[in-house]
């Protein structure tokens, strides 16, 4: 097969566009290095439009790279339902950015590392504040439980009800993205669902999350509205955390830029962990005046 999609560097790296990469090998490096979960194959074949890596020839160091193209134009992006890209391996370069920019001409992408963004973990230090305590026994009193499951469908479609109203942005595309990457992380056994029913064993809502590596990380949730309000996500989510921790994993709660929910993390415990984001644009004027003018028309 003729290799049109490669990009070779220094020391044999190169780019490889996703139809074209060994994803057993890919997948092996991010399980080696202990990864976060956003890196691999079946992640981001269901999240992001575009993806390629940019590998050395034997696959032990590289980093993936979710990209979007606009106006026949490259940018770099982190997909929705993700957090960072990471270099895997030994040896990244110090000209990496210099690197990337040869071949997309945009970036705006977050990466595993020192910054100004925020995520959170779980810090087994902490106590659960006032909040949280008082949450989590009002879910206990008013008789809710907690099942290990597979109510996946039940689940997504109370999220397709909830969160549509929390985050504008989200539409059927992004639904869509998260029902195929529930479907990916299920087939590949990672996926832990918790599914939450009421004193009359009435489905109320349930999370998801993701177990890989060291780490548990919270997927998304969707609640009824009555059974957040009697604390039952507070409660769902603390028993999962004191699970982890039992396990000697690191429970990640996936964070928020928005505040509200950095909030709720910080109630259960969470503490503040910062990545990084590598931005520039190399556009052509006439592509930032287009960009710009689209931007305008969507309002």
């Amino acid at each position: 097969m003729k290799n049109i999609n490669l990009l070779p560097f220094q020391n044999r790296m190169k780019i490889i566009e996703r139809a074209y990469i060994d994803v057993v090998k890919w997948d092996q490096l991010v399980d080696r290095e202990n990864g976060l979960v956003f890196n691999c194959s079946y992640y981001l074949d269901a999240v992001a439009e575009n993806w390629c890596i940019y590998v050395n020839e034997e696959y032990t160091s590289g980093i993936a790279l979710p990209y979007v193209v606009r106006l026949k134009k490259k940018k770099l992006y982190t997909p929705i339902f993700s957090r960072t890209t990471e270099w895997l391996g030994s040896n990244c370069p110090k000209d990496l950015e210099k690197v990337l920019s040869e071949w997309f001409p945009m970036a705006s992408i977050a990466i595993r590392g020192n910054g100004e963004l925020i995520y959170q973990e779980y810090d087994p230090t902490a106590e659960l504040n006032t909040q949280a305590k008082r949450m989590t026994k009002k879910a206990e009193k008013c008789g809710y439980s907690i099942q290990v499951g597979k109510d996946i469908d039940s689940i997504l479609k109370t999220i397709e009800v909830e969160l549509p109203k929390k985050v504008k942005s989200i539409g059927s595309s992004s639904l869509n993205a998260l029902k195929e990457l529930v479907k990916a992380i299920d087939d590949k056994g990672f996926l832990l669902v918790k599914s939450v029913y009421d004193a009359q064993n009435k489905f109320k809502g349930g999370l998801f999350f993701i177990e890989y590596n060291d780490r548990v990380i919270y997927l998304k949730g969707g609640f009824e509205q009555q059974a957040k309000k009697d604390g039952a996500m507070y409660y769902a989510m603390y028993q999962e955390i004191q699970e982890t921790m039992s396990k000697g994993k690191v429970f990640d709660f996936g964070g928020s830029r928005v505040q509200g929910v950095r909030n709720f993390n910080q109630n259960l415990g969470g503490r503040d962990v910062h990545y990084s984001m590598l931005n520039w644009n190399n556009s052509p004027e006439w592509y930032k005046v287009a960009h710009k003018m689209a931007k305008m028309m969507k309002g």
